[in-house]
């Protein structure tokens, strides 16, 4: 059912711009894209006021292991007890700041659901064989969207332009993002051999998307349009790890909690 209303948005894009299928691909990526902005904004927006909430979590977490000192080891109900009043202590400085570790994540996990969504989508409406033109509706040499590239050139691109994504993913030190990172990065390069057998029209939809994402960073990077939305300036490279301490503090409270 989602994949056919996916569906749907494309071809309404189709017939109602009157591009030609390469086009549409790419304009419906840009323009979902486009629609989920406003939630990058807001991811950063919480990271910016999770680094505000450091050093009261820090506080909490000094606490913690100073009060730690004081209790029996032989009763591990105690550290228990300890842990979880710290923790309160953590959520309390969490709703101080009106933030939570899931919304400094939230964009990636919206855009990678949506962006498979419509990849797949993309790729259904290519192989069904209901919409017209889709034989003749590339550009340059990839004018056959229904067939995999022989040329290897647009399955290269597009996973090039998802590690470089998932690169400026990197930059961030937050716990959470790197794990993200880690673990996703290079599924695409594992995975060319099948990705190559993907029709041309997948990839249209796939690099637009990919590009427009990069657009999207050099853009937030930009002071003027920073403050327009609202924004602190950009981390520097000295001052990059701010935001990551507020939630480095969270992730080392698990591991020091999974010792006992």
């Amino acid at each position: 059912m989602i994949v056919d209303a996916a569906q749907k948005v494309i071809e309404a894009v189709h017939t109602t711009t009157g591009l030609p299928w390469w086009a549409t691909l790419g304009l419906t990526a840009v323009a979902v894209r486009g629609t989920l902005f406003p939630l990058l904004v807001y991811q950063i927006k919480a990271t910016e006021r999770m680094a505000a909430s450091a050093p009261e979590m820090r506080n909490v977490w000094k606490a913690y292991l100073y009060a730690r000192l004081f209790l029996p080891p032989a009763l591990p109900q105690k550290q228990v007890e300890a842990f979880s009043l710290m923790y309160k202590g953590v959520k309390l400085a969490w709703e101080k700041h009106q933030t939570h570790p899931i919304q400094c994540v939230s964009a990636p996990l919206v855009q990678v659901p949506s962006f498979l969504l419509m990849a797949y989508s993309t790729r259904e409406i290519v192989r069904s064989g209901r919409f017209e033109g889709l034989e003749t509706g590339g550009v340059w040499i990839f004018q056959n969207l229904v067939e995999a590239d022989s040329t290897f050139i647009l399955p290269a691109v597009a996973v090039a332009c998802t590690y470089l994504n998932f690169e400026m993913m990197g930059t961030s030190k937050l716990p959470i993002v790197q794990f993200l990172k880690n673990k996703l990065q290079y599924i695409p390069l594992i995975s060319f051999p099948f990705i190559c057998q993907l029709p041309e029209g997948v990839f249209f939809y796939w690099i637009a998307s990919s590009w427009c994402s990069f657009a999207q960073y050099l853009a937030l990077r930009q002071p003027a349009i920073r403050e327009s939305l609202g924004l602190k300036p950009a981390p520097t490279a000295s001052g990059a790890a701010s935001p990551s301490d507020a939630l480095s503090g969270s992730s080392r409270q698990k591991n020091e909690n999974e010792k006992y």
